[in-house]
């Protein structure tokens, strides 16, 4: 029985680097296969989470605020009355409704704002109001800082 132990550990060291050699293959090839494998777990993991991500977000309720124009149209209605007198009477007034879309077309007096411009949609209106705005507030500044001035000169005489 010690011939074999001793003709065992003699094939060993015969076959010591190809042992050797086998050794390192495997470690090699299990640890590609570690690598692949944990690749393969986090990116199930960040698609799954980047999935219900989206579809948390998808169903989150979404803040809106709602815009009443029946103001505005009211608004625009009271300056082509008040205009009335300032505008040719054959011209054809259109009609938009609060999306922008033709309302009507009627036989009555052009809407206008400041004699110029002809309010032809409602982009147009509520740009031709916020300039009318912008005017009135200027011309309230300045006339609060020339009343301003002449109550500074009268103090200091």
């Amino acid at each position: 029985m010690s011939q074999e132990k001793v003709d065992h550990k003699k094939e060993q060291k015969k076959n010591i680097k190809k042992t050797i050699r086998q050794r390192k293959i495997s470690n090699i090839v299990i640890t590609v296969l570690l690598v692949v494998f944990a690749v393969a777990v986090v990116g199930w993991v960040s698609y799954s989470g980047y999935k219900s991500y989206l579809t948390a977000k998808a169903n989150a309720p979404r803040e809106s605020i709602p815009i009443d124009v029946s103001q505005m149209t009211n608004y625009l209605n009271s300056l082509v009355s008040s205009e009335d007198e300032d505008v040719d009477s054959d011209t054809t007034v259109t009609q938009y409704d609060a999306d922008g879309n033709v309302i009507e077309d009627t036989d009555a007096e052009a809407e206008t704002v400041e004699g110029d411009a002809n309010v032809g949609s409602l982009e147009e209106a509520a740009s031709v109001i916020a300039a009318d705005a912008a005017e009135n507030a200027a011309e309230e500044a300045t006339e609060g800082a020339e009343t301003e001035g002449a109550e500074a000169e009268t103090q200091a005489e």
